[in-house]
């Protein structure tokens, strides 16, 4: 049975499975616009020495210590709700979101939107395209 003698037979399915299709497109193009797409390290290095932005490290507090990027702060992606206060004086500034590979972070950059934060952005690849563009990383 060739392909089109199978759409032919099946319009139900094929329409079905174009439907997904669109539906997986369209998703994933609001996710990107949602976290603005990420800046990669070059990009990040730049607004953290010219635009004053910091740099939240949504990783475990134990994973954090073996390395991160210098001054980053640690509000592990489990408190950051309790922790949204004390981050209120940074609300106007850059914040560049990262973890180890960019996952959860992606979530966190949603709800700092959402909480009123003017330019959170994520760390496209986390942690791991940092090491491999050979940044440094701080352990404390």
């Amino acid at each position: 049975m060739s392909i089109m003698s199978f759409i032919i037979a099946h319009p139900v399915l094929f329409g079905a499975l174009g439907l997904v299709l669109i539906a997986i497109v369209v998703m994933e193009i609001q996710r990107a616009r949602r976290v603005g797409g990420g800046v990669d390290p070059a990009t990040a290095v730049q607004m953290i020495n010219r635009e004053d932005a910091w740099v939240l490290d949504v990783r475990d507090s134990g994973t954090f210590k073996q390395g991160h990027i210098v001054e980053a702060k640690n509000i592990p992606e489990a408190r950051l709700d309790e922790s949204l206060a004390s981050l209120e004086p940074q609300k106007d500034r850059p914040v560049i979101v990262c973890c180890e590979a960019g996952i959860r972070a992606a979530s966190v950059v949603t709800r700092l939107s959402q909480a009123g934060f003017s330019r959170p952005v994520l760390l496209r690849g986390g942690l791991r395209a940092w090491r491999e563009a050979e940044l440094p990383l701080e352990k404390r």
